[in-house]
């Protein structure tokens, strides 16, 4: 039996199969209130672990941050 978070490569590689995306293109809120809150700079560096998709790495990136991100799935990488 696969461990929960293994099986997300399965369930990813089945979506992109039929075409579709995992997650939104809309980005995680608290990710920005956190920057914010913090007041985090364009010169700290990021990891996101657990990126799927990228979903709130993409846009870091776009915006100037340093990000690493990662994740589990080569599926979701991949895409």
């Amino acid at each position: 039996m696969k461990k929960y978070y293994e099986a997300y490569n399965q369930r990813y590689r089945i979506i992109h199969e039929k075409g579709h995306s995992w997650s939104s293109d809309i980005p995680t809120p608290i990710v920005s209130d956190v920057i914010q809150k913090h007041s985090i700079s364009k010169n700290a560096s990021i990891l996101e672990i657990g990126c799927g998709e990228g979903r709130d790495a993409f846009p870091l990136l776009e915006n100037g941050y340093d990000v690493l991100a990662t994740d589990i799935s080569s599926e979701a990488i991949n895409y």
